[in-house]
């Protein structure tokens, strides 16, 4: 493959462009909810909950869709609720 020198210097600015642009994040403009799913494999370990509340909150999640196989009629909502989050 043969190019010329004004094509890859095109090519090499768009990436420069694009890094550039990317490294910076935008406020957000019409764009679809953040949404994360997970299938948990036991929330009711000690602390699940709070990671689960830090990942949610270092992702910027809007929806969260979390499966668990593991819960019994003992577990109430209470103890599994995130603050900013309905369950």
């Amino acid at each position: 493959m043969v190019r010329c020198a004004s094509t890859t210097h095109h090519i090499n600015s768009q990436v420069s462009r694009l890094t550039t642009q990317s490294s910076v994040r935008q406020p957000p403009t019409d764009t679809a909810p953040a949404l994360y799913v997970l299938n948990a494999a036991a929330l009711t370990k000690p602390h699940a909950v709070e990671q689960l509340a830090a990942d949610l909150a270092s992702y910027d999640t809007d929806v969260a869709v979390v499966t668990e196989t593991h819960f019994k009629s003992k577990h109430d909502d209470p103890v599994l609720s995130i603050p900013g989050y309905t369950l």
